[in-house]
């Protein structure tokens, strides 16, 4: 009995790592190719960063977004306007980032809701490198 409720209770803990490993990670490297400045708008869409590049948001640990090649950066990120000043800077000089997302969600401005994108958590990490 007690093999089978700790095969049981094993089971449920391997669903529940693998269900939390594609709803958020960490996204590949890349190098920004535009980056669009969201403003307020009046359909309710949030304020952010549109972040373009080759990010991988549709497989691995960052989740199963339907749109590979954009993330989302709210303007309530608490590093907001250094992750602007940044990725502009990766955009020109060439340098990658990465950023941890933590959940795909559709942005209503940019497509239809069928369509996800990668969104960055308001506290979650944005790296930059070479």
């Amino acid at each position: 009995m007690k093999t089978s409720i700790f095969s049981v209770a094993l089971a449920i803990l391997g669903m529940a790592i693998s269900a939390m490993a594609s709803a958020e990670g960490w996204t590949l490297w890349a190098t920004p190719t535009q980056i669009d400045v969201v403003g307020d708008l009046a359909d309710g869409a949030p304020k952010g960063l549109m972040i373009y590049g080759v990010f991988g948001t549709t497989s691995g640990t960052s989740g199963n977004c339907s749109v590979s090649d954009r993330i989302f950066i709210p303007a309530e990120h608490v590093q907001y306007k250094e992750i602007l000043a940044a990725a502009m800077s990766a955009n020109i000089s060439g340098r990658k980032i990465r950023a941890y997302v933590n959940t795909c969600a559709p942005h209503v401005w940019y497509s239809p809701p069928s369509l996800t994108y990668g969104f960055v958590g308001v506290n979650h990490p944005v790296n930059f490198g070479n």
